[in-house]
């Protein structure tokens, strides 16, 4: 990859638990978001740092910011629009 157009973005989360819940079972869901739209996730603590070119990065921020609002609001990860739009899957 091209180094000068490629950075990252750090996104923060304030409540461990829903973290928990967007990143999934072994990571599964940011595996997902991942090999979706070209970005690498890197977890630390509850900070997502999202690295790739800016498009594809703001793709990734779009859904966990998504998603971590349908967990705030007690909803489920499966029926995240823009999540299946992003990644074409049905359900995480």
């Amino acid at each position: 990859m091209d180094t000068l157009t490629e950075d990252w973005d750090d996104v923060t989360f304030p409540d461990n638990r829903l973290l928990i819940e967007l990143c999934g079972e072994f990571d599964k869901h940011l595996t997902q978001i991942e090999s979706h739209l070209g970005v690498q996730i890197i977890r630390r603590g509850n900070v997502l740092s999202v690295h790739g070119y800016p498009d594809e990065r703001a793709a990734a921020q779009g859904v966990l910011a998504e998603s971590s609002e349908r967990l705030n609001a007690g909803q489920s990860l499966g029926h995240s629009s823009r999540y299946k739009a992003s990644t074409k899957a049905t359900y995480l």
